[in-house]
């Protein structure tokens, strides 16, 4: 019975976040490399709030896994809103075979993730307290981006709050 339990709830209606990658923001260079900030648009389509847990993410860079993080989402999007979030990452020189003098101005990039989060209803609490049963929404996108340094927030993330 228990191992139908995920497959029961997955019945329920209740579905995570729509997530996209909204824009990638090159914030700051160091000698070792570079910080990213990834942008994430989120929109909870169900009748009741959804807790966000933790971010599991990566970031390619030409072919080449570049970053891999972990990163506590700490927000709650109410029923029926849309938020923003960002979410950090840092491209290492060494690893990418660069050098601070000669880093490349375009690569191509992708991010693929997913956001663990916490579903609605006794049975999904339990089978999380078990250690059964954690729901995740996924995101990625891939896309070429310039790297310039900036500190461009994108429009709908500045526009979105992210209070919960």
């Amino acid at each position: 019975m228990l191992l139908g339990a995920p497959l029961f709830y997955g019945c329920s209606g209740f579905r995570g976040p729509d997530m996209k990658v909204s824009g990638v923001v090159v914030s700051h260079a160091t000698d070792e490399g570079l910080e990213l900030e990834i942008y994430l648009d989120l929109a909870n389509n169900n009748d009741t709030g959804t807790e966000l847990r933790l971010y599991e993410y990566s970031v390619w860079v030409d072919g080449t896994r570049a970053y891999q993080g972990v990163w506590a989402a700490e927000q709650t999007i109410p029923a029926a809103a849309e938020r923003s979030a960002m979410v950090p990452a840092v491209l290492l020189d060494k690893q990418l075979g660069w050098s601070k003098e000669a880093r490349p101005e375009q690569v191509r990039m992708k991010i693929m993730g997913n956001v663990l989060y916490i579903a609605p209803g006794q049975l999904a609490e339990t089978l999380l307290e078990w250690g059964l049963y954690q729901p995740r929404q996924a995101f990625g996108a891939e896309d070429s981006i310039e790297l310039i340094i900036e500190k461009k927030i994108p429009e709908k993330a500045k526009s979105s709050s992210t209070a919960p």
